[in-house]
């Protein structure tokens, strides 16, 4: 993620951010750029909780998975840091001496550090006490390494190697390798670009380095076989996710877009209702003499036991009256917040709202209904009634 470049600097893009990370609960939101600066910012209000310098500029940073003031950064010159976002900022280096750490991820809840060295050394490093580190698991691959990809129960480990081959790592007692993925294009091997594991561990998947070719290789986990080649518009893939939960995968483009890759569903209306049945012709049905009755409907809405019910403010409540609430301080959705019109000349708009405006013009038109009655009275009583002439007059019979 790329934001929008500060004052300073010289103009350089040193305040550019290089990368984010998520803490455990979802409010804070961890960011680096070339300034050697790791902060912690709040997500809900924007303000910066915490800020370390470290001695390099970091390249990757991974948050604690328990625990949202722990991080562990991998630098610019192959050095990693367990890094405490509170108090004095305390950093504890991790690794041997002069190993090159090109990537790192946390394990076992936070306990453990897995740490992906240059060279192919694939070393664990286990946090006995707060601040205290040993050595842990260790093995030695036949490749440098890129870039390693844990699974999401961490039983098994996706290393991208510089040789172009994917190799998976069993995470048990002795690290063992497990089968590696490839693919060749005459005598040469694609060049990869990212890899990632499917959230259920069925398949790996990878992207070709090409700036001009949309392809992903999806394979069989167990089994090593190229199941499927997922096939783009000509723009190069810079980097893929899979869905945590579900079998949707979002590839993104050089061009910026994010394309959504799901499975395609037949339509299944049984899927809909357990007891609808699919037929091939038609059927002859006899309906029930109550079958479509108000009546009878209503009954059976009735006999139909309510176990739970949902209240508004998300706590449920059984037939008995006990209220269970789940304890989440997880952030999931942000809140919205109503902000007035302003009105440049006069400030804060003052409008009356639909009701207040009802009643004003009800109110305006009795009294001009009233005016009218009384103007209209007034110019009768201004005006002279004629009377008929009469005389006194003798009248011959």
């Amino acid at each position: 993620v790329e934001g929008e470049e500060a004052e300073g600097n010289d103009g350089e893009d040193a305040d550019v951010v290089q990368g984010v990370e998520w803490s455990c609960d979802g409010r804070s939101l961890l960011g680096w750029n070339k300034t050697h600066a790791l902060k912690l910012w709040n997500v809900l209000d924007g303000e910066e909780e915490a800020q370390v310098v470290l001695h390099n500029t970091p390249v990757r940073a991974k948050m604690h998975p328990a625990h949202k003031k722990k991080c562990v950064v991998c630098l610019a010159d192959g050095k990693a840091v367990a890094v405490e976002l509170q108090g004095k900022g305390d950093k504890t280096e991790l690794g041997e001496a002069g190993a090159l750490v090109v990537d790192l991820a946390y394990t076992n809840n936070g306990t453990s550090i897995l740490l992906a060295c240059k060279d192919g050394t694939l070393q664990e490093t286990i946090e006995k006490e707060p601040g205290k580190f040993q050595y842990g698991r260790y093995v030695q691959l036949p490749a440098s390494i890129r870039k390693i990809n844990l699974s999401r129960d961490e039983t098994v480990l996706l290393v991208h190697g510089e040789d172009e081959v994917l190799r998976l790592v069993n995470l048990n007692e002795k690290f063992d390798p497990g089968l590696e993925f490839s693919k060749t294009r005459g005598k040469k091997k694609v060049p990869w670009k990212c890899a990632c594991l499917s959230s259920c561990n069925t398949y790996v998947l990878a992207a070709a380095n090409s700036a001009s070719e949309h392809h992903v290789y999806v394979w069989s986990r167990t089994t090593g076989k190229l199941e499927a080649v997922l096939e783009g518009p000509h723009e190069g893939v810079e980097d893929m996710l899979w869905h945590p939960e579900k079998d949707i995968l979002l590839t993104v483009c050089n061009s910026g877009y994010t394309y959504i890759w799901a499975k395609a569903y037949v339509e299944n209306w049984s899927a809909f209702a357990p007891d609808f049945q699919e037929l091939s012709h038609n059927v002859e049905y006899v309906e029930r003499e109550d079958e479509f009755d108000l009546n009878g409907r209503e009954e059976e809405e009735e006999e139909k036991p309510k176990t739970i019910e949902e209240v508004d403010d998300g706590t449920f409540i059984d037939i008995e009256g006990e209220v269970e609430e789940v304890e989440d301080d997880y952030l999931h959705y942000l809140p919205v917040e109503i902000e007035a019109e302003v009105d440049d000349a006069n400030g804060p708009s003052s409008k009356p709202c639909a009701q207040e405006d009802s009643k004003h013009l009800v109110a305006n038109g009795e009294a001009e209904g009233k005016q009218d009655d009384m103007a209209l009275d007034t110019g009768d009583m201004g005006k002279r009634r004629k009377k008929p002439r009469t005389s006194d007059a003798d009248v011959d019979q």
